[in-house]
């Protein structure tokens, strides 16, 4: 079982890369942003279903910025193409 000082060094490094990917993410958009948060989220909902959530939790929650990303890229692209009457 894991102490409370690593407990808290644990949720510490999490913050961390979470900081890290919301200053990645950039000026997004509010909904942009809300979505972060809910992947983020369920990037650590994985994570502490593992012994091991220290080691899943940075690769599942880069995994799930990066698709994000490309969603929001991939409706941005559909968004102006409607905009300009192609399909």
């Amino acid at each position: 079982m894991m102490g409370l000082p690593s407990y808290r060094e644990l949720l510490r490094q999490m913050e961390e890369v979470k900081g890290s990917l919301w200053r990645d993410f950039g000026g997004t958009s509010e909904a942009q942003r809300h979505l972060l948060h809910l992947a983020l989220n369920e990037a650590e909902a994985l994570a502490w279903q593992t012994p091991f959530p220290d080691l899943l939790f940075p690769v599942l929650a880069e995994e799930k910025a990066t698709a994000l990303k490309q969603w929001v890229a991939h409706q941005q692209v559909v968004q102006r193409a409607r905009k300009f009457g192609a399909t």
